[in-house]
């Protein structure tokens, strides 16, 4: 579902990246990702009232696209494709599966683009040999952490990136009480200094 649109995305990027300015070029990027940002509190807030919304295929054709043109200017699709892949509530397993095999995919297939535009060339490609065993090594880690932690730390980070509100914002929320109580406190220190030169703030 994901993978054709995303593949015109690429080509749709190729041709954008000739005509986006430097200037131009990170404020669409910061834009892109905020918007996602957003796009999570509102599906957290709403619940699910928006799932036919996320799960048609109007939305995987839009996001196939998105990631596409992302990861084609400026190798930032991953954020796109969790959140579609999180949205369709992929099991984690299939979840990482299916990423790996997309972008191994839509990355091959960006190979003629990126070596038209000089991306791909000597250096990058000895360079590219020269850390593909850290990818190596770093895929069995990857691995050996997902299977040891399947129940505690990946869980937290899924339900924090799918908007879960009782376990992302609880936690976050509680984060936040903590922090306006810490900063309330060193506040009334400082002025209690200030009045009564270095006192004890507890007095």
């Amino acid at each position: 579902m994901l993978l054709p649109p995303a593949l015109a995305g690429v080509a749709l990027g190729f041709l954008l990246m000739g005509r986006i300015s430097e200037a131009a070029f990170g404020p669409l990027i910061g834009w892109i990702i905020l918007a996602l940002i957003v796009l999570q509190f509102v599906r957290g807030a709403m619940g699910e009232k928006l799932d036919p919304i996320f799960e048609s295929h109007g939305f995987g054709i839009f996001m196939g696209m998105l990631a596409g043109v992302t990861t084609m200017i400026a190798n930032a699709a991953g954020p796109v494709a969790t959140l579609y892949f999180l949205s369709v509530r992929l099991p984690k397993w299939n979840l990482i599966g299916t990423s790996s095999w997309l972008f191994f995919v839509i990355n091959l297939c960006k190979v003629p683009f990126s070596a038209s535009l000089g991306l791909t060339n000597a250096y990058s490609l000895s360079l590219a040999a020269v850390l593909a065993p850290l990818v190596v090594t770093g895929f069995f880690c990857g691995r050996k952490t997902g299977r040891d932690h399947a129940a505690e730390n990946l869980r937290a980070i899924f339900a924090h990136l799918h908007g879960d509100r009782r376990a992302a914002a609880g936690g976050m929320r509680e984060k936040l009480q903590s922090f306006r109580h810490t900063l309330t406190h060193s506040i009334c220190a400082v002025r209690g200094k200030r009045s009564t030169g270095w006192t004890d703030s507890s007095r």
